[in-house]
C-alpha cells in the first residue's frame, strides 16, 4: 500500500516524510534529560567512552557548535547511522544559516555520510538522500532516485516502528 502511494504522490510524498522527521525530532527534544543542562564534558566522555548515542543526540541538541567532532567518531569508529545522520544536518543547517553555496569538497563528505546512514539502515539518512536528489542542488536531480530513497525511509521507519532493529 505505502508504495502504490509513494508512487501516486511523488513530491507530497517527500514534504510528508520531513513533516514526520520534524515531528519526530520535536518529540525526542522535549525529554526531560534534555530540558536539564548537562555538561558538554560528561556528555563527550559519555560519546568517547560508551559510544552513547543518546548522549550524542543531547551533546547535539545543547553543545551543537561542539558535536561535529564526535559525530565523525560515532559514525566512522562505531558505524553509527545516526552521526551520520547529524553530521548531515550540521553540516547543511550551516551553509544554509550563512547563505552559502556549499563547496562540492564538502559535499562529497555530506554525501559519503548520508549514503553511509543509509546502508546502516537510520532512516533520517533515507530522507536526507531523498532531498539530495529532489533538490537538484549539488546533484543533477533525479525524481526516480528521491523516490528510491524514500521507499527505504518507510522501509527503515517501520523497522524502527516494529523493533526489529532490535532483534538482531
Amino acid at each position: 500500500m505505502w508504495k502504490a502511494i509513494i508512487k501516486a504522490s511523488g513530491n507530497a510524498i517527500l514534504f510528508f516524510a520531513v513533516i514526520i522527521a520534524f515531528f519526530v525530532a520535536s518529540a525526542c527534544n522535549s525529554r526531560n534529560c534534555r530540558r536539564e543542562k548537562v555538561p558538554s564534558s560528561v556528555l563527550k566522555y559519555r560519546v568517547l567512552s560508551n559510544g552513547d548515542e543518546h548522549a550524542l543526540n543531547v551533546l547535539f541538541d545543547l553543545y551543537k557548535d561542539e558535536c561535529l567532532p564526535y559525530c565523525f567518531f560515532m559514525a566512522d569508529s562505531l558505524n553509527n547511522g545516526e552521526a551520520c545522520n547529524l553530521i548531515y544536518l550540521l553540516i547543511t543547517e550551516w551553509y544554509e544559516d550563512n547563505n552559502l553555496k556549499m563547496p562540492s569538497e564538502v559535499f562529497n563528505v555530506v554525501y559519503h555520510y548520508a549514503s553511509k546512514g543509509v546502508e546502516l539502515h537510520n532512516w533520517p539518512s533515507a530522507i536526507n538522500m531523498s532531498v539530495i536528489y529532489d533538490s537538484g542542488k549539488y546533484v543533477p536531480r533525479d525524481t526516480i532516485k528521491a523516490q528510491k530513497y524514500l521507499e527505504l525511509f518507510h522501509d527503515f521507519f517501520e523497522e524502527v516502528s516494529s523493533g526489529k532493529e532490535y532483534e538482531n
